[in-house]
């Protein structure tokens, strides 16, 4: 559909405010039992990361190719009710100006969304998903568009872990009232973090200092990704040495609990890939892939079972290909529909899958900007056969507290 009528200059002036105000009371996101939940009714996340903002482009990629119309019907479609979207502390803290946007099939040239900064569009883009039931997860991805490699952890010499903070209440500034932005993933793969050591570094502490900033005037998750070597991850599984990857260690868990200010926001939000995206040694073991879930067990599927703990574990980022012909792919594939087993075994089925990007490695779901991975999509279907309907609960929440049903 052409999205004309609701573009009219500066993007009908970008208020979210006049989407539903998160304190009306109609949504409260909770993390308890193992579940994250909406209202008290447990959620089926399909989830996509969708990259981009955290580039030069600022702005989701394939934008310069497909109208915003062909990815809101192909997530229709597929039944993705989730989104992450990953961003970087400079954009957060001084915005930039995006990229091409292709118009709509009823628009002219340039595309009405084209005066707008990279942040003003994600303005207009939030309150889109608030119309489609879409649920929003901001993600600090890197520091700056140097990318996820140049940022090791929350700090730099460029930036402190103060300026960090910053940009964290900014984006609580401006999204508290868009009420289907649900959470934050605080920082992306801390490959040179640690887990409390009592370092400047410590992600755990980190973490806790962002949820207290955010916490002033959101009800957000938080998402909380492991470490890479803190504690030491490197152990004997089945035989094999196995080491941790970014964001996959969340061994220090089970010593060192997360400890929010507010009670049920927080969700462990492992990162994990296969062979088609690294070489381990557990990927060879003869027993491949029958001998994955007791490495997955043993970085971060044991938290469900800790005594006390109620905080959701929802993979972040996963994928990779699931057909071809070398041997990294094709065991790539088990590795792939092995992890989906483990996953719906452990009622874990909640996720945010790495990619909806063509130009992504892995690559994503969607291909050449154009055509669609049916057989992933077949895969995440497999995975999540029953995505909430968002739309349903929260308006269900606006008519039990007597507000009006329609939220723009």
């Amino acid at each position: 559909m052409g999205l004309q009528s609701i573009i009219t200059g500066a993007v009908a002036a970008l208020a979210l405010g006049a989407t539903a105000n998160a304190a009306d009371s109609a949504v409260s996101f909770t993390s308890e039992g193992g579940q994250i939940k909406m209202n008290g009714t447990p959620l089926q996340l399909k989830g996509l990361n969708w990259h981009g903002f955290q580039t030069t482009t600022g702005l989701f990629h394939g934008i310069w190719s497909q109208p915003f119309s062909f990815f809101f019907d192909f997530l229709e479609e597929y039944e993705f009710n989730a989104l992450r979207v990953p961003m970087d502390l400079d954009l957060m803290l001084n915005d930039r100006t995006p990229g091409y946007i292709t118009p709509e099939p009823d628009e002219g040239f340039p595309s009405p969304l084209a005066s707008n900064t990279s942040l003003e569009i994600l303005d207009w883009f939030v309150a889109q998903c608030a119309d489609r039931g879409i649920l929003i997860m901001l993600d600090m991805h890197c520091l700056d568009t140097a990318g996820t490699n140049a940022s090791p952890v929350f700090y730099s010499s460029k930036f402190s872990t103060e300026d960090t903070i910053s940009g964290w209440k900014a984006m609580a500034d401006r999204y508290a009232d868009a009420w289907n932005v649900f959470a934050i993933d605080v920082f992306n793969e801390p490959f040179g973090g640690t887990w409390a050591e009592g370092q400047d570094t410590d992600m755990d502490a980190f973490a806790v200092e962002v949820a207290a900033t955010v916490h002033e005037n959101t009800d957000w998750l938080i998402f909380v990704e492991g470490t890479s070597d803190s504690p030491n991850c490197t152990e004997s599984i089945d035989g094999d040495t196995v080491v941790c990857g970014y964001g996959d260690n969340l061994l220090g868990v089970g010593d060192h609990p997360v400890q929010l200010g507010k009670a049920n926001k927080l969700v462990y939000s492992p990162h994990t890939y296969g062979p088609s995206q690294h070489m381990r040694d557990e990927f060879t073991n003869a027993d491949f892939p029958n001998n994955m879930p007791d490495v997955w067990e043993n970085h971060w599927g044991y938290i469900r079972k800790i005594e006390g703990n109620d905080a959701a574990v929802v993979l972040g980022e996963w994928g990779g290909p699931v057909t071809g012909e070398s041997d990294d792919v094709d065991n790539n594939g088990l590795w792939m529909s092995a992890i989906v087993d483990y996953l719906t075994d452990n009622d874990m089925q909640s996720n945010f899958f790495w990619c909806l990007n063509s130009d992504s490695d892995p690559t994503g779901v969607v291909v050449d900007w154009a055509t669609f991975d049916e057989v992933k999509l077949e895969l995440l279907a497999t995975l999540t056969p029953e995505p909430t309907d968002i739309s349903a609960i929260y308006a269900k929440g606006k008519t039990e507290k007597g507000l009006p049903a329609v939220h723009v």
